[in-house]
């Protein structure tokens, strides 16, 4: 149909196949395991909730989102941007997928994670922290044991844990996803010649991670996709 193919960037997965978390961690090197045990001990006072209304905490939220767009390495401009209301709409027209888990501390929410449950998979679409807060009491790595934690007890096989922190996702036990963006000019000098540069272009040559990975980037194969 006369579209060009790009390459975007790459799914972080993580497969699920595990009765408990204890599994999980079992699956990991004892060195990991003990370090992510020792993370979640000083997260002992953050307290947990998950729910789906997020109107009384929606300005918290948006904040705390955008200070984390704000942290990031990489940019990706148009690719990375969500309107101001997109979190209460997408709750509205969800019908119960979306989900949000609020961490607190001391009352106030300094961490929150906005994501999708599917029949067989939980989306992470979104995280936002407090950094004055997240290096102290780890908030990543907590609101990713929580979300492991949420799917092995729903029976959810896999965790789709988005497209950035590649090095920390991959020691996690997440595999990669190829992923693609299709796009066209319809002129006829034009079309042509965004049909042969399409597929040297690549998302994944601007993040930062990525091509440090090397063969440490596991990329599932489309049968188990």
């Amino acid at each position: 149909s006369g579209f060009a193919r790009m390459a975007s960037l790459p799914v972080a997965t993580l497969p699920l196949p595990y009765a408990s978390v204890d599994d999980y961690l079992d699956s990991m090197p004892s060195k990991k395991r003990t370090d992510i045990r020792k993370k979640l001990k000083a997260a002992g006072d953050i307290d947990v909730e998950f729910c789906d209304d997020i109107e009384n905490v929606y300005d918290e939220i948006l904040a705390l989102y955008q200070a984390t767009r704000a942290n990031r390495k990489a940019s990706y401009e148009a690719f990375d941007e969500i309107p101001e209301n997109y979190f209460r709409e997408v709750i509205a027209t969800s019908g119960g997928k979306a989900k949000v888990a609020l961490f607190r501390l001391d009352g106030r929410i300094v961490c929150f994670s906005f994501f999708l449950i599917e029949k067989d998979k939980l989306i992470g679409k979104f995280l936002g922290m407090d950094y004055t807060v997240a290096r102290a009491r780890n908030l990543y790595f907590l609101n990713w044991m929580t979300i492991v934690r949420f799917c092995i007890e729903k029976g959810i096989s896999h965790f789709q844990a988005g497209q950035t922190t590649y090095a920390v996702k991959v020691r996690l036990g997440c595999k990669l996803k190829h992923s693609w963006i299709y796009f066209k000019h319809t002129g006829p000098v034009i079309g042509p010649l965004v049909r042969r540069l399409g597929r040297k272009l690549s998302l994944g040559a601007v993040d930062p991670e990525l091509g440090t990975l090397g063969d440490k980037a596991i990329y599932l194969t489309p049968a188990q996709q």
